[in-house]
């Protein structure tokens, strides 16, 4: 969380490693640091010197990636990375769930922040895509070829609608556990986002979705993440890190 201070830079520019069996015991933190005091000292020449004595606090991040496990393709994780750094200078908390099984599906890609919660198709295309709802989804090569998205499995919009059927209903099974009685009969986890994101833009795409499915680039969804909320959700905190320990996420480590 951001008190509104705004950092010279991204001080978690989440690396390789950070998807490595090593995690950490606590979701990841920035380092504040603060001059405690002061003392006077006299050089050689007798010329007086200040001295501060410094003490680093930590304080939340603004963006938190958790992993279920590491994610199979390298093109994904760094489209991962390259989002967190985009949302670090946004205020408020946002979540990032990467590749984590619920339900008997393997998500993508879930993001939370207090008044909203996106279930997010992520494909890495260097070419042209083009699809529609019920049919196959292809990226053109360079060289002209077309070659099929997800051979043997559901097309992107098909899988963000399965992972929006399988996390609503885990949510609503287990609000209880991270919800008061009261907030808990308020909230409609059903008004989650459903997003199909292209990394690493749309350029070119002639893709045909309904209503129920949004479509991105990549380099377009931090701007639709701050804007987009739903009148149904309203998550303290707490309560949204509560979310990726019920799914067995872990926090990652830079």
């Amino acid at each position: 969380m951001h008190s509104g201070a705004q950092h010279a830079a991204p001080t978690h520019l989440f690396q390789e490693e950070m998807w490595s069996c090593e995690l950490a015991a606590q979701p990841p933190t920035h380092t504040t640091t603060i001059p405690l005091s002061e003392t006077l000292s006299k050089g050689g020449s007798g010329t007086q010197h200040t001295a501060f004595r410094y003490r680093s606090i930590p304080t939340p991040m603004a963006v938190q990636v958790w992993i279920g496990e590491k994610p199979e393709h390298p093109q994904e994780r760094r489209a991962i990375m390259a989002l967190a750094n985009g949302l670090d200078r946004l205020e408020g908390l946002y979540l990032l769930l990467a590749n984590f099984n619920v339900g008997g599906r393997n998500v993508d890609l879930v993001i939370i922040k207090s008044d909203a919660i996106f279930i997010i198709e992520l494909k890495h295309c260097d070419g042209k895509v083009t699809g529609t709802v019920n049919g196959p989804w292809y990226v053109e090569g360079r060289n002209g070829e077309q070659k099929r998205l997800n051979p043997g499995r559901k097309n992107p919009y098909n899988q963000v609608i399965s992972y929006f059927h399988a996390l609503t209903n885990f949510l609503n099974e287990h609000r209880r556990e991270f919800l008061s009685a009261q907030k808990s009969s308020d909230v409609d986890f059903r008004t989650c986002k459903r997003v199909v994101v292209i990394a690493p833009s749309l350029q070119g795409a002639e893709i045909e979705l309904d209503w129920k499915v949004e479509l991105k680039g990549l380099d377009e969804l931090p701007a639709y993440l701050v804007t987009e909320r739903s009148s149904e959700i309203d998550l303290t905190e707490e309560e949204m890190l509560k979310i990726p320990e019920l799914l067995h996420c872990s926090p990652g480590r830079k």
